[in-house]
């Protein structure tokens, strides 16, 4: 959440998104994707990010690189770079078995991996649909987390 929202945000809203943060972070850390790594705060915000469109009825990220990069102060490529070295990491520590199992079945494989937008989509779809904890914490009304240019 951009500091203008989120200094206008009461107090039960900040919450909130504090509880769908952990729960994102959380889903992250079991798919070997550590806090350390700069790539983790990419994908988190990338998937709060795409959360909060799905609790409004959108279905795409757009220009996410970009939302990614302005949050971040670096670029669009820096923030891929930054998203696709932790996943790669991950993958090599094994996380493709621990997303398939995640799911219940084949989502990735080590000779089709997913692209970076794939793998922020899913893990986005799985917090929004599968942790009731991340849904109820959504107010219907919940601003657009990426600043208009």
């Amino acid at each position: 959440m951009n500091q203008h929202l989120w200094e206008e945000a009461s107090a039960e809203l900040k919450q909130d998104f504090r509880e769908m943060d952990n729960t994102v972070s959380r889903t992250l850390t079991h798919l070997l994707i550590f806090p350390h790594r700069k790539g983790h705060a990419f994908i988190r915000d990338g998937v709060l990010h795409l959360i909060t469109l799905f609790a409004k009825g959108e279905c795409s990220g757009g220009d996410l690189y970009r939302c990614l990069a302005l949050w971040h102060h670096c670029t669009p490529r820096a923030a891929e770079s930054s998203i696709r070295s932790a996943i790669k990491a991950a993958e090599n520590m094994g996380a493709t078995e621990r997303l398939n199992q995640l799911f219940g079945m084949p989502v990735s494989d080590k000779s089709c991996p997913l692209s970076n937008l794939q793998f922020i989509s899913l893990l986005a779809q799985y917090c929004y649909y599968f942790e009731p904890r991340v849904t109820s914490h959504i107010p219907p009304s919940a601003p657009s987390t990426c600043p208009v240019m």
